[in-house]
């Protein structure tokens, strides 16, 4: 049975949402996010991180568990049982994929974290900057020491709906 609140006359009434505008950080973040999701399945197998995304397949993955070792999955499963978003996805290469299949191995070289950090491009891509809080610099060895490769992705959101992606290795 629908409520008849929901039929209100305002909540039917189209509306606007300037989103290079709005103040809505995790707006901004939910699309960016989907960008670089987007971007990183060109080359990349990619799992979710985090527990607010629609689907985690992250903690059991077989195809995840097969490629990261039990230090690597006590690692990702401490921080979502602790509730800590830290990471937004894991990735692999396509490549390193392959060749493990091809071998039957599961040794990768690199197991990517990815953080996702989104903002809006006003004045070219080189005028966003990353806002990374100060524990990353605890963080990303933390990482590092589990084997992990640490990486930062910048979505930047233009006017015209382009977005502009860079990434880098966290140092």
């Amino acid at each position: 049975m629908v409520k008849k609140d929901w039929t209100c006359h305002e909540f039917l009434q189209p509306a606007s949402l300037g989103l290079l505008k709005t103040e809505d950080s995790h707006l901004k973040g939910a699309i960016g996010e989907l960008v670089a999701w987007k971007y990183l399945k060109r080359h990349c197998w990619v799992w979710s991180v985090a527990p607010t995304w629609p689907a985690n397949l992250l903690v059991d993955d077989v195809v995840c568990s097969h490629y990261l070792t039990k230090r690597q999955l006590t690692y990702l499963k401490d921080n979502l049982n602790k509730g800590q978003r830290r990471w937004d996805f894991l990735a692999i290469r396509n490549e390193e994929i392959s060749s493990s299949l091809n071998l039957h191995s599961k040794n990768v070289e690199n197991v990517y974290l990815v953080e996702v950090k989104t903002g809006v491009v006003e004045k070219g891509f080189a005028s966003f900057r990353e806002r990374l809080s100060s524990d990353y610099t605890k963080i990303v060895p933390r990482a590092k020491s589990f084997g992990f490769t640490p990486i930062l992705l910048k979505v930047g959101l233009a006017q015209d709906w382009s977005f502009h992606i860079s990434c880098a290795e966290l140092k």
